[in-house]
């Protein structure tokens, strides 16, 4: 998401439109591709390729990185509540 909304980015505040249509990609690839490939939105074209590409490796990534933070802040509520239940069986 970051690449994809990062070229769009500089696509449109410096004018040079190379995201205004995706002969760049054919350029890239070779023109390997049939033509309709480059061209709309539909399944199986290069925008959603490369819009599915980058949804699962931002998806990937969010699971890599913001798993281990709610696992840490989990443990941290468990052992409160742990604690709290400790002080309230003392007290009993």
């Amino acid at each position: 998401m970051a690449v994809d909304g990062t070229s769009h980015l500089i696509n449109d505040v410096t004018g040079w439109g190379f995201r205004d249509t995706n002969t760049w990609a054919v350029v890239l690839t070779g023109g390997i591709f049939p033509p309709d490939f480059y061209v709309g939105t539909t399944v199986g074209t290069l925008n959603w390729l490369l819009r599915t590409i980058t949804g699962f490796l931002f998806g990937f990534g969010m699971i890599w990185f913001v798993y281990p933070l709610l696992q840490l802040g989990f443990e941290d509520v468990l052992r409160e509540v742990e604690r709290n239940r400790t002080q309230e069986i003392g007290r009993g």
